[in-house]
């Protein structure tokens, strides 16, 4: 049988208190500790014996009734689950008793919000954190466990997602729902914040809410893909803005993207001169850590020499991220390139405007204007799956689809004529 006892810990935390917990043992098995709440300022107030508080502690009788209540709770737990011929290892019993992560949706939010942190995902920390404040603010209970979080409350958040506006957009502006891709986006946060209590043992699977047959179905809604034809291209390259430097820098960081096969722009902000090599360009694709060789086309060379004399500073070729003392804090670098990124479209969309190209701007239309003009050609879905470092010729398939119009458009002229 295993033996559960109220000990202090040897060593005070970052508080200098020492912290008060259940330990639970069994022959031959390495010691669970559930930490409760409570801490002591000194261990000299700690009866080990009598496991117990002592009388020199202000509060003893209060608190020696909160950690019996504790003691019990672990002690009849252990019992039940020998009985019933369980998992009753040291593990099992502690995560039967507490789960390893918090019960409430708020503290597995928080805990997954603080990993994304050490991590250093700045863009999925700056996407996540509002829509769980959205969720919040629906539920009206940020300590909801999970076992309220059913099919029937999940769709009332869908409705109730479809009825908000976005909060991105100016005042200025004529007020705007939020989009349906912003709305499954909310329900994958939500999928992946029940998947983490699941393996924290703070929800169980068999109320999943999420699959087919009358459960949350999650299905990205399609959107049009398009990019600039070649006129547009071309007008891009020939308009004179050698008086505006902000905007002519701005170009060449669409124009680099475009020509390195619709690269996006965190690889375009993070390519050294040392990535160049014998004319080709060596890279590692930033999403997907892919390594990439790609020859350096003969429209690129005039752009990298405006940046020849420029301050060398980690070797970079372009001037955004040089400012930075390492490139190495990874939470830091793509905060710097989301700024940079919010930026640039603000300046590419008054180029576009000069043009009077009535299209998106932003430089992932670089890639859509990229695969558009690769199936107008007619290139191989196996040659564009490795410019792209797709992992799947299907992926590139799917994506390229966006862009084929040829058959649709021969088969209106032969009936239309």
């Amino acid at each position: 049988m295993g033996a559960v006892k109220l000990v202090v810990w040897s060593r005070p935390n970052k508080d200098g208190q020492y912290p008060i917990a259940v330990k639970i043992s069994k022959n031959g098995q390495t010691p669970s500790y559930i930490f409760t709440e409570h801490a002591l300022s000194e261990r000299s107030l700690w009866d080990s014996k009598a496991q117990q508080v002592t009388k020199a502690h202000p509060n003893y009788k209060r608190l020696n009734n909160l950690l019996l209540k504790k003691l019990t709770e672990a002690t009849d737990t252990t019992l039940e689950m020998e009985a019933n011929k369980t998992d009753s290892s040291t593990r099992a019993i502690k995560k039967k008793i507490k789960p390893v992560c918090g019960a409430t949706f708020n503290e597995i939010a928080d805990i997954y919000l603080k990993d994304q942190l050490a991590l250093g995902q700045y863009n999925i920390y700056n996407a996540d954190k509002p829509r769980i404040e959205r969720f919040i603010e629906f539920a009206k209970n940020k300590n909801m466990p999970f076992s309220e979080i059913t099919v029937g409350l999940l769709e009332k958040y869908q409705r109730y997602l479809r009825t908000c506006k976005n909060k991105n957009q100016k005042k200025s502006d004529e007020p705007k729902f939020i989009s349906e891709r912003t709305v499954v986006n909310h329900l994958l946060l939500m999928r992946t914040l029940y998947n983490r209590a699941i393996k924290a043992g703070a929800a169980d699977v068999k109320n999943y809410p999420f699959g087919e047959e009358g459960k949350i179905s999650i299905k990205f809604p399609k959107s049009s893909k398009i990019g600039l034809i070649d006129q547009e291209i071309a007008s891009l390259e020939n308009l004179d803005l050698s008086a505006n430097p902000i905007l002519n820098h701005a170009r060449n960081i669409w124009l680099t993207a475009y020509y390195f096969a619709g690269m996006r722009i965190t690889d375009v902000l993070l390519l050294k001169w040392s990535d160049i090599k014998n004319d080709r360009l060596f890279y590692t694709m930033s999403k997907n850590n892919e390594p990439c060789s790609l020859k350096i086309p003969q429209k690129v060379h005039p752009i990298l020499e405006q940046y020849k004399t420029d301050e060398p500073r980690h070797d970079l070729i372009f001037p955004e991220l040089k400012f930075l003392d390492t490139l190495n804090d990874i939470y830091l670098l793509q905060k710097r390139i989301s700024h940079c990124v919010n930026y640039q479209n603000t300046k590419m969309k008054k180029i576009f405007a000069m043009l009077d190209i009535k299209k998106k701007s932003s430089t992932h239309v670089t890639r859509h204007s990229f695969a558009q003009r690769a199936e107008e050609l007619g290139i191989h879905p196996r040659v564009v799956q490795e410019l792209y470092r797709h992992e799947s010729i299907q992926t590139t398939m799917i994506y390229q689809s966006n862009f084929s119009k040829k058959k649709t458009d021969e088969a209106l002229d032969l009936v239309v004529g």
